[in-house]
This record gives structure tokens, C-alpha cells and sequence, in this order.
């Protein structure tokens, strides 16, 4: 029964980050290559949503993972919980370790590895105990910096810009390598929180 418990909540990490990196894969590259030619001069520009699409890729992103955790669980609260961590943790992680990737010159790896950690610790703290804090933060980080190795040695990390001249088939690989990273960091988070979920049932 616990075995099989666990094996839901990697599923559905998998299943809900796979799916959401795959989104924000096709905002930062795909949805931008097949827009933004349409704006230019003298064209008007583009309207915010536009604009915005790829800085909100990993808000949208987080929230789609955080959902299917809490759903994972099985209550409603813990997917709206979940969900807002999950686009706050993920969304803030993104900016926060791009920022400093461009201050102190972390390599493209840092910002997965600080953006799985970061998530990580925002979805622990909506359960209120240092233990899950710790936990998925750490399981974030490794999870997430695992994929995010194979993207970069694909040379297709998160983050990447500038795709407006490169051809179709090389922006839906990159969706699907970005997917390939939301799945191997959704799927580590869903394995330790099926682990905690498991243990705080026995104990109660």
C-alpha cells in the first residue's frame, strides 16, 4: 500500500512538472518564435501578454506542478496551497537565480540547481515543519539539477533566448528537453513527498 502510494506521488510530479516545463518551454522559445516577427517595425508592438510570456513561463510552470502534487495528496486545500507555492517558489527562483547568474556569472546549471532548491523550500513551507522544508528543498535542487545538466549538455538549458531564427524542429526539441527536465525534478519532489505523507500517516 505505501509502495504504491509513493509510485502516485511520482506520477503525478512527473506528470504536473513534465507538463509545466514543457509550457514554459514553449513560452521561452517556441510561442516567441512564432509572435514576435509579426511586431516588427513598423508594425505596432506587442501587447504585454506578449512581452511577458516568458518571464511568467516558470511562474505557470511551478503552479501546474504544485497542483498535481496536492492533487497527489487528494485535497483540494493542498492543491491550492501547493499551486501558489508552487508559482511563487519556481517564478521567484527563476528571477532570483537569473539575477544572480548575471551578477556573479553562475553557470546556466546554477539556475536549475537554485530553482528546484528554492521551490523545493516554498512547497515544504506550506506544510509548517523544518523536516519538509529541508527535504524537498534538497530533493528539488538535485531532482531539478540532474535535468538541468542533461538540458545543458543538450546545450538547451532553462532560460535560454533568443530563438526567433532558429528553425521548428530544433524550438520543439527544446520543448520536449525542458519537459524531459520537469519530469526528472517532478518526479524526485513527488518521491519525497509521498515519502513524508506516508510517514506523517503512521504516525498519526
Amino acid at each position: 500500500m505505501r509502495a504504491t502510494s509513493v509510485v502516485r506521488f511520482v506520477i503525478f510530479g512527473a506528470v504536473g512538472f513534465g507538463v509545466g516545463w514543457a509550457i514554459a518551454g514553449f513560452l521561452t522559445s517556441g510561442f516567441l518564435a512564432l509572435t514576435l516577427p509579426k511586431f516588427q517595425p513598423p508594425s505596432p508592438p506587442p501587447p504585454w501578454w506578449v512581452q511577458s510570456s516568458s518571464q511568467l513561463a516558470y511562474f505557470l510552470g511551478g503552479a501546474c506542478g504544485g497542483a498535481a502534487l496536492g492533487l497527489a495528496i487528494g485535497s483540494w486545500k493542498r492543491v491550492l496551497a501547493l499551486a501558489v507555492a508552487g508559482f511563487i517558489g519556481f517564478g521567484l527562483g527563476s528571477y532570483l537565480f537569473f539575477f544572480l547568474a548575471f551578477l556573479f556569472g553562475l553557470y546556466t546549471l546554477g539556475i536549475a540547481v537554485g530553482m528546484g532548491l528554492f521551490g523545493g523550500v516554498v512547497l515544504g513551507l506550506t506544510f509548517r515543519d523544518w523536516k519538509w522544508v529541508v527535504l524537498l528543498g534538497l530533493v528539488g535542487m538535485v531532482g531539478f539539477g540532474v535535468g538541468g545538466a542533461i538540458a545543458v549538455a543538450m546545450e538547451m538549458p532553462p532560460l535560454s533566448f533568443g530563438w526567433e531564427q532558429r528553425p521548428p524542429l530544433l524550438l520543439a526539441l527544446y520543448v520536449l528537453v525542458q519537459a524531459m527536465v520537469g519530469l526528472i525534478g517532478g518526479a524526485s519532489l513527488g518521491a519525497a513527498l509521498g515519502y513524508l505523507e506516508n510517514r506523517r500517516l503512521a504516525e498519526e
